[in-house]
This record gives C-alpha cells, structure tokens and sequence, in this order.
C-alpha cells in the first residue's frame, strides 16, 4: 500500500505516463545484486520493449532473475515556496523476457523506431534488416503498475 494515498494515481494514469516517457529506468537483480539502467522504451498493450546490445550486465541480471521494474517520471517542475516538486511517476513490475521470435523483434523495433526516430521511418525496413542480428529486444511482460504525482492542483503538505 503506497504511503502517501492522497497522491496515489490510477493503472490508467501509469500507462498513459508510460506511453509518453521518453525513458524508464529498468530495475534488475543479478549475482552481484541490484543494478539500474536508464532504456528507451515503447509500449504495446501490456508489454514493455526495448533493445540493447546482444550482451551486458542488464541481459546478465535478466537471465538471474527475470523479475524486473521499469521507473519513468514526468512532468517534473520545482516548487521552491514549498521546497519541494511537482511531479508525475510511474513503476511498471514485471517479468523480462528475450524476444526470440523473428517477427515479435521486427514488430517490436519498429515500434521502437516509430517512437524514438520518426525521421528515419522511410528506411524503416532496410535499416531494421541490417541491424536486426547484432540487436536484442527486451520485452517487459507488465504485472503491476501503480503510480503516484504531486501536481499543481493536490498541493498539500509534503
């Protein structure tokens, strides 16, 4: 149960946060521990995709254990009268999986380049086929949102 219940958000507002982040930070447990690393993701319905190297400590920690946490935090403003920020966040739990399937990876890093590099669209195809060996995609099966925000209209105590 989150602490602070007045700013508590809905499923909705976490998705929908999501969907506009331009990054998240992924949470992970490896051998060695916890380990965080900043992604560029994309949404599709319940899950969560973003590529990487085909190897590195955030693919080490997913094979550990596949249980994962995506953080993006938005709208962020300061508040000096209260010395404090207004801010929107949102956690994503869920389980973490290499997209093995040919045509899940291609879909999903077309969604990836639509997102992130929407200028490159009219070699989408071509540049996928080139890149699609020496890239991995991670897709985030999501389990759990919950969110929270300190926004202008909820300004209370901190």
């Amino acid at each position: 149960m989150m602490r602070r219940v007045d700013r508590e958000e809905s499923e909705r507002f976490a998705r929908e946060l999501f969907a506009t982040c331009d990054w998240s930070v992924l949470s992970t447990t490896g051998p060695d521990g916890p380990y965080a690393v900043p992604v560029s993701h994309v949404v599709e319905g319940n899950r969560i995709y973003f590529h990487c190297a085909l190897e590195g400590t955030k693919l080490d920690c997913i094979e550990f254990d596949k249980r994962v946490s995506l953080t993006c935090v938005g709208h962020v403003e300061p508040d000096p009268a209260a010395l404090s920020l207004f801010y929107r966040s949102a956690i994503a739990r869920g389980n973490a999986s290499i997209v093995t399937d040919e045509q899940e990876k291609q879909h999903a890093l077309k969604l990836i380049v639509t997102r992130h590099a929407p200028s490159n669209s009219d070699h989408l195809s071509e540049h996928i086929a080139q890149n699609m060996a020496m890239t991995c995609v991670v897709c985030v099966t999501v389990t759990h949102y919950t969110a929270k925000a300190r926004k202008k209209e909820n300004v209370g105590p901190v």
